[in-house]
């Protein structure tokens, strides 16, 4: 997430208040031994899917972005690359189920480990699933906390 959306997003009660409900879920559940599933936490305003993931390639992987949640990407075991662009340097396709894919150039990238994780905003685009350090499957959690 981009300086420039911090206040945006950081300093809504709201929000501030679903960040913390992902923050309570990490700390009263063991995420490395759930199964695979979405679990909710605050019904479609906050929710998480726990998933195991075989990355690639960064050139096989594709970028995204979402209007109506804020994700945060969280590594519970190996390793994985995230990509971050700018949604207004992106050629977006079409927009469907809070998900639009497209072509561009990302400007961050972000190597993330054990107890890791990265925060993309709606103003965001991410590429993940990166290979990273020939690590063959990780697993992660990825929280979706809605911006309004």
């Amino acid at each position: 997430m981009t300086l420039e959306n911090l206040a945006k997003y950081y300093l809504n009660p709201l929000l501030a208040e679903r960040f913390m409900l992902c923050q309570k879920f990490i700390t009263d559940n063991d995420l490395s031994t759930m199964p695979n599933d979405k679990y909710a936490i605050d019904g479609d305003n906050v929710f998480v899917t726990i998933m195991d993931i075989i990355p690639s390639a960064e050139d096989t992987r594709v970028w995204e972005a979402h209007k109506e949640y804020i994700d945060i990407h969280y590594i519970l075991s190996g390793c994985e690359r995230i990509k971050i662009g700018y949604l207004a340097d992106m050629e977006m396709g079409e927009y469907t189920h809070d998900v639009y894919f497209g072509e561009g150039t990302g400007v961050i990238t972000h190597d993330l480990y054990v107890g890791d994780s990265c925060i993309c905003s709606p103003d965001d685009v991410h590429k993940v699933g990166i290979l990273l350090n020939g690590v063959e499957t990780y697993r992660k959690a990825v929280f979706k906390i809605k911006v309004n």
